[in-house]
Order: structure tokens, then sequence, then C-alpha cells
């Protein structure tokens, strides 16, 4: 038994391993601004009243990828839109930025929102990501497309905000958009982020298994335990066991589909009739 509970621990100590290895997401950028020549106004317009016709954006010079800050539900200072311009800058090396919030009903979910946003602005596939924050609905979402969407998968959409709701939850989004950006720029770039979730869940994993291969090996042992106890058949036991005729069978596997379709805690998949995709979390 002491060998027993010596394995589960050290599989268990393995599993957490990685999660107090991970590497924190690579900073980038500290909020002193780009400098201004780097980027210029692609397009100009009047405040917004909700529509993307007369969106200010900003354009990468480099690559042609635009950023644009569509705060509609009016979350951030002016101070804090241009700071948070200069941190987006970093994901137009690969695709198009955009912070937008909104308090409104449209669209079927929040990620369904995100990604009719975004394609109103650029079209169907191209390449970037919208944060979105949904006051209506409380939800904080990424939507990613084309090249971006490669990388910043449904899954790690879901980590980012799994990352930053609790910023949003205490009201400070200026704080939260700016480490959705720096999380994504960080993955394009080929860092790594936190996945405190994913790391805490392969724990679990490991720890359950670990605790039915330990089942499996003292419920073998007692088997073996019970059969030496019981007395042994004499030849004429033998012999009409042995006269038995055993046909041979077929097995059948029956894979039991979930109805739950999808992953808890608050999460949602990308929407329907959209190219790329995304996740996110209430808050």
């Amino acid at each position: 038994m002491k060998r027993i509970g010596a394995f589960v621990i050290a599989v268990a100590f393995a599993a957490f391993v990685p999660l107090a290895a991970q590497d924190d997401y690579i900073q980038l950028g500290d909020g002193s601004g780009v400098p201004e020549a780097e980027y210029d106004s692609a397009v100009t317009g009047e405040e917004s009243d909700g529509s993307v016709s007369d969106v200010p954006m900003y354009e990468n010079e480099d690559t042609g990828y635009v950023m644009a800050v569509l705060d509609w539900a009016d979350l951030l200072s002016d101070e804090e839109e241009n700071l948070l311009l200069d941190e987006m800058y970093a994901l137009t090396e690969w695709g198009n930025a955009i912070f937008c919030s909104a308090e409104s009903a449209e669209g079927s979910s929040a990620q369904d929102l995100a990604a009719s946003i975004y394609e109103d602005l650029f079209g169907y596939g191209e390449s970037g990501a919208i944060f979105f924050v949904d006051m209506y609905r409380r939800r904080l979402e990424i939507h990613s497309d084309g090249e971006v969407y490669k990388t910043i998968t449904s899954d790690y959409a879901q980590t980012i905000t799994d990352n930053i709701y609790r910023m949003a939850s205490e009201g400070d989004y200026y704080s939260c958009a700016v480490e959705a950006f720096r999380q994504m720029a960080t993955l394009l770039a080929g860092g790594r982020i936190r996945q405190p979730m994913k790391h805490a869940s392969n724990a679990l994993l490991a720890l359950a298994l670990s605790l039915f291969f330990c089942y499996l090996y003292m419920a073998g042992k007692s088997k073996t335990a019970s059969e030496k106890s019981q007395p042994k058949a004499g030849p004429v036991f033998k012999g009409a066991i042995s006269g038995l005729d055993v046909i041979p069978g077929r097995l059948t596997s029956h894979v039991i589909q979930s109805s739950s379709g999808g992953r808890g805690s608050g999460h949602s998949g990308g929407g329907g009739g959209h190219s790329g995709g995304g996740g996110g979390h209430s808050f």
C-alpha cells in the first residue's frame, strides 16, 4: 500500500509541474506609446453612433493591416483609447486588430455579434482579431479570422478570456483589453501564455487515472487471493467443464455520445455562419 500511495503522489506531482514551470506571457509595450510616424490614419470620420461605416482606423504601413477602437459602451477614457492603440499595434504584424465595446441585444450570442462586427469591417476571412466587451450579456469574447485564427484558436481565445475576466468584473476594462491584445500578440510571436485551467484539468485527469489503476491492481490482487482459497475441483467436476461446447460470439463496441456538446465554465464557441471562430468568458 505504501508503494501505491507513493505512485499516486508521484503522478499527481508530475501533472502539476508544467503549471509551475509555465512561462509568463511576454510583456509587449509599457503604455508609453508607439511613435506617431509608425502608423497613419487610414479612415477618418466623426464619432461613431454605433455603425461601422465611419470608424476611425489606423494603418500599419509595413503590413497594411489596420487597428481601431470602437468604444460604443464608453468604457475607456480618451487617453486610455490612445494607449490601447499603442498596445494593439503589435498584433497588426499578423492581421487587423479591433477593440469593441457595446451594449446591444443584437446577434444570437456575444460571439456571433463579435464575428458580425469584424466581418462588417473587413469582410469574410480577412486575417485579424476582435476583442469584444458585451455589456448587455456581460461577456468577453475574442473572434479571430484568417491567418490569425490558425494561432488564436477557439481554445486559446477561451484561455485568454479565462486569464483576464476578473479585471472586467472589477471594472478595469482598460487593463483587461491591454492584457487580451498582449497575450494574443505573444502567441502570434511564438511565445506562451498562462494556461492554469488546462493544467488543472490535466492534473485532475492524472489523479483520476492513478486511482483507477490502483483500483484495478487491488481488485486483481483480491481476485487472485480468492481463487487460491477455493478448493480444487475433483476429476468429475473437471470432466463436466471440459465437456461443454463454447460457441464464439461477437463483441460490439458502443460509443455513448455526451449530450452536453461542449465545455462548461461559462464558455462559448464560435457563432454559426461565420469564418474563423473564437471563445469567451462571462464577467
